[in-house]
């Protein structure tokens, strides 16, 4: 959990350089997205506080009674909730098992569950390119997710605010018309992917790579190793797509994908 905090940082670090030097953002518009960074929580392999789940009574046989009562308190906790202001950190009804992470734009917030912090994800016994290009093209991910065509929705509260000027928006759809265009040239069952509507997990993808790959090499230096090798670069980018990104989908799922 502390390298995966670790690890974060630099993530966070390195995110924030690239929004420093983004030509396309207005004076205003780079101040808010750095507001926003700076007040994004990462939640970290478990919730701050454990639920105690006062009162109920579990029974190794009575399986039925166990879900009433377990139904019962949920009911009775969330009625609760509602008298209380909210708490963006909240892990709600996440599995600690999901091998995946995710940001939550009403919340400012990345969840990573225990279950991604273990191979092939993240292993302390990992190079430092496996682990960066592993987890770290993840987080890196769920954070650009907070300033892409949707996470520029929303404030550095989790507020529904749109903090981007008309003209930031208008470059913005002129440097991301490249991506756009670029996805929407493959084909899946002779159809083209439209890069319009995989525009925002696009972009995550892509400026995930990017923030975790700098992050990388500033680590690199700091441990003065210089520059990053060429077989740390085949690592990092093997373990992200030959191993991570790979998978298989019905026709029906990759139809689903075609415009």
């Amino acid at each position: 959990k502390e390298a995966a905090q670790h690890m974060v940082m630099r993530l966070k670090m390195a995110f924030k350089d690239e929004a420093e030097e983004a030509d396309w953002m207005s004076n205003s518009t780079k101040a808010s997205a750095l507001e926003k960074l700076h007040k994004m929580f990462f939640a970290i392999g478990e919730p701050a506080h454990l639920n105690t789940y006062k009162g109920v009574h579990l029974s190794e046989t009575a399986f039925l009674k166990n879900g009433l009562e377990l139904s019962e308190w949920y009911i009775h906790h969330s009625f609760q909730r509602l008298t209380h202001p909210s708490d963006r950190t909240r892990w709600g009804s996440t599995s600690p098992t999901m091998t995946d992470a995710f940001y939550s734009y009403t919340d400012n917030g990345l969840f990573v569950p225990a279950g991604i912090l273990q191979e092939p994800f993240f292993s302390t016994s990992h190079d430092d390119a496996r682990n960066y290009g592993a987890l770290g093209g993840v987080l890196g991910h769920e954070i650009t997710h907070g300033f892409d065509d949707q996470g520029r929705k929303f404030g550095a509260e989790g507020e529904s605010r749109n903090w981007w000027s008309s003209g930031d928006v208008a470059r913005f759809r002129e440097k991301a018309k490249c991506i756009v265009d670029y996805y929407s040239k493959f084909t899946e069952l002779g159809k083209h992917v439209s890069g319009e509507l995989t525009l925002g997990e696009n972009i995550a993808d892509m400026g995930g790579l990017k923030v975790a790959m700098r992050a990388l090499k500033g680590l690199s230096q700091e441990r003065g190793r210089g520059q990053v090798s060429e077989e740390e670069m085949r690592l990092f980018f093997y373990v992200v797509g030959a191993e991570l990104v790979r998978g298989g989908a019905t026709p029906r799922r990759r139809a689903a994908a075609a415009d």
